[in-house]
Parts: C-alpha cells; structure tokens; sequence
C-alpha cells in the first residue's frame, strides 16, 4: 500500500474538526441481513453496492461496529428484490395452489416453461426470478378457474395444499387463510 499524502490532510482536518468519517454498523447490518433475508446473494449485494464481497460477509456477520460512511451509504443504496434469485417458496406456493384447483403438472410445466414436479420435490432454498415469473403470470391466468384434472385436485386435498382463494397475499402471509 502507498502512503497518500492528500488523504492524510484530509483525514486530520476532519479528526480536528470533530467530523467522524464512519458510524455505527447497527442500521447497515439490519438492512444487509434483511436484504439476505429477501434473497439476495452476498456477491449481489457486492456488486449492486460496489462494496468488496468480503466486506459484505463481515457485515452481514455484524463483524465491524463501526463501518466508513461511504461503505454505509453504498450498503444502504441496495434496495428491491432480488435481481437474480428469489425464495422457491414464492413458486411452490403457487404451484401447490393450482394443484388444489385441480391443474395437474403437465399442464403447469408446459405454461410454466419448467418441470413443476421436479421443482416441487427439490429441496434448494433460491430459484431463478425467470421462474418466479413464469409461475405469476401461469397463477393469474390459471387461479380463477377449476382445473380439469379431480384426481389433482384430490392428491392436493390429500397433501394438505391451499387453494388461491385461501391466500389473502401468497408472496407474503406465513400460512394461507383457514377455509371458510
């Protein structure tokens, strides 16, 4: 590393004039991990913020208590979805609920674009927004109407899958609605 005589001024003007060039970690660690909890990736985080992947890690590990405030404004800038990867749940909710209305997986994995029975019995955390997309547009086309398959639609009731009328906000709620 070379020494930088300019930041070296710099950072002694501001130490005497009481500006701190770093604060508290506390705010940038809760949005980190929410953004984690949202499923994002580190490395997207990293590369979005323009922050080094491995400062992210320590972060989200509340590792610093203090962080400079560049790396907090960078960090706190990151805002939204995913741009890549998204909870599978978001998908498996919504293959589940076509399934209780009795739409069988051939038909979803041929609007869907992907094997839904493969999907359903892989045990990833993440799957591709691609997907995530595919299963919203199949669910407002398909959720308004009974599948022709009652077979589903039992296997499903079997399972214990809700439909879409039980779900007030299926991205979102914890467990769908008590059937009325």
């Amino acid at each position: 590393m070379t020494y930088d005589a300019e930041y070296d001024r710099l950072y002694r003007r501001d130490k005497i004039m009481g500006r701190s060039r770093t604060c508290d970690a506390q705010s940038v660690v809760l949005h980190v991990n929410s953004l984690l909890g949202q499923g994002w990736r580190e490395a997207d985080i990293a590369r979005v913020s323009g922050v080094d992947k491995a400062h992210v890690r320590r972060v989200a590990r509340a590792m610093p208590r203090r962080v400079r405030l560049d790396t907090a404004q960078a960090l706190l800038g990151v805002q939204g979805e995913s741009p890549i990867y998204v909870y599978r749940y978001k998908v498996l909710r919504r293959i589940r609920a076509l399934m209780a209305m009795g739409w069988p997986h051939s038909i979803l994995t041929e609007q869907m674009g992907f094997d839904t029975r493969s999907f359903a019995h892989n045990s990833a955390l993440h799957t591709s927004r691609e997907r995530l997309d595919a299963s919203r547009r199949v669910y407002r086309e398909l959720s308004a109407r009974e599948g022709p398959s009652s077979f589903t639609r039992l296997a499903a009731q079997r399972q214990g899958y809700p439909s879409p009328a039980q779900w007030d906000d299926i991205d979102n709620d914890e467990a769908p609605e008590e059937a009325a």
